[in-house]
């Protein structure tokens, strides 16, 4: 299945993925938000132009569908969207947490290791979930980082890594803590060929695909925009 990947969701950077087959493959980190569509669109371009393919030879376009960036979740599912409804494509909506929690080396997983992804939420909160090795273990969680850190101070697993560029706002937290050890990867961010994976992996299940029109980003809180609107009126 030829696959593109996008996800948009973060403020600091932009994941883009491309599979074609084991040996075609192409993914792009674009260390800046998009505040354009047509910027976008542009990228995704340059990444068939490399790979001298062409957009429509494309199966299947999955996205990611946040939690994170209230304007870039909007740019990627909209421009997901709009691909798939102009070229009569299938669509999936991932969760964003859970692919930054898929996107780090084989080393790090293992049954006794806790993977938790941290997200910038703005209003010193962090957008995080829970991973047992591969395995979710929680739902979202839009959190305060002291809360969090008392929840994870009370964990069994020896091994708790945090990755996400939450960590460059939130990290010092989690940071040199006697009670538990704490590694912390700001750096790391989601690949582009993890959203192909992950989508590849889900294809089985009919139930993993959406419609179009019904697709929606996750926010799991209203953004700063409309909660002052709601003050104001």
């Amino acid at each position: 299945m030829n696959i593109l990947g996008v996800d948009t969701s973060f403020t600091t950077y932009t994941s883009i993925g491309y599979n074609f087959s084991e040996s075609l493959q192409l993914e792009m980190l674009l260390k800046a938000p998009f505040s354009q569509e047509e910027k976008l669109f542009s990228c995704i371009d340059n990444g068939f132009s490399v790979l001298k393919k062409k957009i429509e030879d494309i199966d299947l376009i999955a996205v990611g569908i946040g939690p994170g960036s209230f304007t870039g979740l909007r740019i990627g599912l909209s421009a997901a969207k709009s691909l798939a409804f102009s070229l009569n494509k299938k669509i999936m909506g991932i969760s964003s947490l859970d692919l930054l929690a898929l996107s780090l080396p084989d080393v790090f997983y293992s049954p006794e290791a806790l993977i938790v992804p941290i997200v910038d939420a703005r209003m010193n909160k962090v957008f995080t979930a829970l991973f047992k090795g591969r395995e979710r273990i929680s739902g979202d969680q839009d959190i305060a980082p002291e809360e969090l850190l008392q929840a994870l101070l009370k964990r069994e697993e020896e091994k708790i890594f945090l990755i996400g560029d939450g960590l460059i706002r939130y990290g010092y937290h989690f940071q040199n803590r006697e009670e538990k050890k704490m590694t912390l990867l700001p750096d790391f961010a989601i690949s582009g060929l993890t959203i192909c994976k992950e989508a590849l992996s889900r294809s089985n299940d009919a139930k993993n695909f959406s419609n179009t029109q019904d697709l929606e980003p996750v926010y799991l809180r209203k953004s700063e925009a409309e909660s002052q609107w709601n003050k104001k009126n």
